[in-house]
């Protein structure tokens, strides 16, 4: 656990252009400027999977490049949304993970991040089972601070 008076320098949030990704990256912006931080935005792309296979199905290169390139553009006005709020430093990367938290995990590592900013969708029961929860994993994989934000939470 981070000690209160922990400043953090980088900070990932998870992006997955939901609303519930909309009130992370607002949580994310005020951390970022409370500690001058350099904020990372990242949207895990995950190809399709065929429903009666076991192996991954590979879109064609140029369809996922074309998916790459729009998701780039949306991620760019969810950056310049951050960078208008005050954040001075902020990026953003498109990632192709079949593995979303992994995906997640390891740009944190690599990116040397002090915390994950995630928003969570709130299911529980029989859809969190089947659905999964990417913010369960990270918390639970992980050693910086993360930061899980419910959708109810403006």
């Amino acid at each position: 656990m981070a000690p209160a008076t922990a400043t953090w320098q980088k900070i990932v949030c998870a992006v997955d252009f939901s609303d519930c990704a909309r009130v992370a990256l607002a949580n994310a912006i005020t951390l970022a400027c409370q500690n001058g931080a350099q904020l990372a935005l990242v949207h895990v792309l995950k190809p399709p999977v065929g429903a009666a296979m076991a192996e991954p199905i590979f879109p064609p290169a140029d369809l996922l490049t074309q998916l790459e390139t729009d998701l780039g553009k949306e991620l760019e006005r969810w950056r310049q949304s951050a960078l208008d709020a005050g954040v001075e430093r902020v990026t953003g990367d498109v990632i192709v993970a079949y593995d979303i938290h992994h995906a997640l995990l390891d740009y944190a590592k690599k990116n040397n991040a002090d915390a994950v900013v995630i928003g969570t969708h709130g299911r529980t029961g029989f859809k969190r089972l089947v659905l999964g929860s990417v913010a369960e994993h990270v918390v639970r994989h992980t050693h910086i601070p993360v930061v899980v934000v419910p959708p109810r939470a403006i």
